[in-house]
Parts: structure tokens; sequence; C-alpha cells
């Protein structure tokens, strides 16, 4: 049942919300209003957007803006759950005149507009990460989110110089940034070599954010990245083997709650709604599953 739904019993407790997310990486090459329509559509909360996305967006046609766009983003009740990536932050060494760079504030700036809660953060592959540099640009990139009201979600993934979640929970800890968090994605966890115990580590609270997919147990092919790319599989697929639910599962029983999405790249092709609604399907299936 979900949260506020009729028919609740008044003494029943009513657990925290699973904020259901249609992110940017399962809508690929969709364009944003057909993303935002089919996310609508098919019921979800909140949405991802990528920044790259939204600058091309607003000069492809006249009038557009974002903050036209966060008044439709209101018209059809849905939320901004995260602007999707944000890179070039990890190692201060290389920026100019020892500040974050114009980009990196304008997407800021971008996921504000937009009444986004949060920005995730990577180190994108080639970018360097170690403790000492990396914290300092992350407490950076958290203090000039926190002046915008945003959260700091750092994805950590498999091919990346940051790629483990313990040690992005521990570069969070370091700089004692209060609006920082760790996002996990399944696929990656456990690529990784992680599964649910892995994050037992952590607090529920230090877990801004869950995504979901499954795969082939091995990795398919010698590519790590053409295997996230091309290999995933919808959660609940007879082809999975990765069993996903087990870690939200795992979260949910220590009282985790926030955004989860279904993250299974797309390439455009098809229907927008259609592959929202597979999505959605998916997702569904593992809150009822878990008996959310």
């Amino acid at each position: 049942m979900r949260n506020g739904e009729p028919g609740a019993g008044a003494d029943e407790p009513i657990p925290n919300p699973i904020v259901r997310v249609l992110p940017a990486g399962t809508m690929q090459g969709v364009a944003v209003e057909a993303h935002l329509d089919a996310a609508a559509a098919t019921c979800f909360d909140a949405v991802s957007l990528r920044p790259r996305h939204l600058r091309a967006w607003t000069t492809e046609g006249p009038g557009r803006s974002l903050h036209r766009l966060a008044a439709r983003l209101r018209e059809l009740s849905l939320g901004v759950a995260e602007l999707d990536p944000v890179v070039g932050w990890s190692d201060p060494r290389r920026w100019e005149e020892s500040a974050l760079s114009e980009r990196i504030l304008d997407e800021l700036e971008m996921a504000a507009t937009l009444g986004a809660v949060a920005v995730t953060a990577l180190v994108a592959p080639g970018e360097a990460w170690e403790p000492g540099p990396g914290t300092e640009g992350l407490a950076a990139l958290c203090a000039a989110a926190a002046d915008r009201g945003l959260l700091v979600q750092v994805e950590p993934f498999g091919w990346s110089a940051l790629g483990e979640v313990t040690e992005a929970a521990a570069a969070i800890r370091e700089i004692g940034a209060p609006n920082a968090g760790v996002l996990v994605d399944t696929w990656h966890l456990d690529r990784r070599g992680g599964d649910a115990a892995t994050l037992e580590a952590l607090a529920v609270d230090e877990i801004l954010g869950l995504q979901v997919s499954d795969g082939p147990a091995e990795p398919v092919g010698a590519d790590l990245q053409e295997d996230c790319f091309v290999a995933r599989t919808w959660p609940g697929d007879p082809a999975g083997e990765l069993q996903p639910e087990r870690v939200l599962a795992a979260l949910v029983a220590r009282g985790w709650s926030g955004p989860v999405s279904v993250e299974v790249f797309g390439d455009g092709s098809g229907d927008p709604v259609g592959r929202a609604r597979r999505a959605a399907e998916a997702l569904d299936a593992m809150l009822v599953a878990i008996g959310r």
C-alpha cells in the first residue's frame, strides 16, 4: 500500500515513502518533453535529468527556458530527484583560480531553478580521485550546493577512480557535509564485488538514493562499460541473475526510504510511454515483493 492510499487502517503505521523516479538513463535518447510526459502518464513521482540535455533543449527551440520547464513540471505534479551528472570537481589541482568551474556552478543553478532535490556527483573516466585533493573538491562542491539548497549524492561506478561505495561514504564522513550522501547503483555494487551486506557499513541516512537493474551474474565481454550499457536487464527479467530486490529489501528493513529508479539504458527508439511503463512495472513489482 502506498503512503496515503485510501484504505489504510487508522492504527496502521504508514511506511516512509519510496519516491518512484523515471531516470534519464532509462529514457536516453528521448526528448525532454517526451520524458516528462511519459513519466506523468505512468504515474512516476519524479524524474532525473541530465545537464547536457537541458542545455541542448534550451537552445533548440524559441522561448524555451528552465523557468518554463519548472512550470511544466509543476503542471504534471513531477519532482526532479536529481540533476545527473556533475563532474570535474574531484581534482582541485586542475581547477582554474582554485575555484569550481563556471560550468559546475551553472549546473548547480540549473538544478536549483528546476527545484531539484540533489545533484549526482561522479568522478568521470579519466578524472583523478585521491583522498586529500578529492575530499577538498567534494567539500567545495557540497558547500556550493548547500548555498542553493541542494543535496549532493556521490555515485561510485565500475570504471571510475572512485568506484567503491564504502570509499565514497568515508570521504563524505571526512568532510562532514550534512547535505552529502551516496547514490547506490545495485549493478555497479555487484560488479565491484559488493552486495546488500556491503551497505551495512553505511548508516541508512548516508544513502540518498538507489538505482536498480538486473543482469547476468558474469560480465558480458571484457569491457565493463559496454557490459553496463548493453547487458542490463529489467528487475524481474527471467534472464536476470543479480537480484537487486535483495538490496532494496535489506535497506527498507533498516528503515530506509528515498528515491528509487530502474536504470536500464535505452536508445530513444520505440514508444517513450511504453518504455516508462516497463520501468514502472518493474519497479512496482519489486515494491510489492518487499511489502511496499
